[in-house]
């Protein structure tokens, strides 16, 4: 089972091959940030953290008027947690079930 959430501010639950493993995270998705190093800026659309230890967003910048007359969508880059800074305010993300991640539910035997 792979299930997690990330709300509110900082901490994903992860199972992982039967194992529980809290890991917190400094942004959450709907933050708008900035990375410090390319200038980049957008919305956290996903969040990954990977085998050892790096945690990572997707952040997907704002749609431009030109890009919205030729019918693009603009595209995701992910960027490292260490490198990004808080630049604006939360985007409200949906309350609905999707049947990601936010809806599913730990077993029994791995709820604390």
């Amino acid at each position: 089972m792979n299930c997690g959430s990330l709300n509110g501010g900082a901490a994903l639950l992860h199972l992982w091959k039967g194992t529980v493993m809290k890991v917190e995270f400094a942004f959450a998705t709907g933050d708008v940030l900035r990375d410090k190093i390319t200038g980049y800026k957008g919305t956290v659309i996903g969040v990954t953290f990977y085998l050892n230890g790096c945690k990572r967003y997707c952040m997907q910048p704002k749609m431009t008027k030109a890009m919205a007359d030729k019918g693009e969508l603009p595209e995701g880059e992910w960027f490292d947690e260490e490198q990004l800074e808080a630049v604006g305010k939360k985007v409200a993300t949906g309350k609905s079930n999707t049947g990601g991640p936010k809806s599913c539910t730990a077993p029994p035997s791995h709820q604390r």
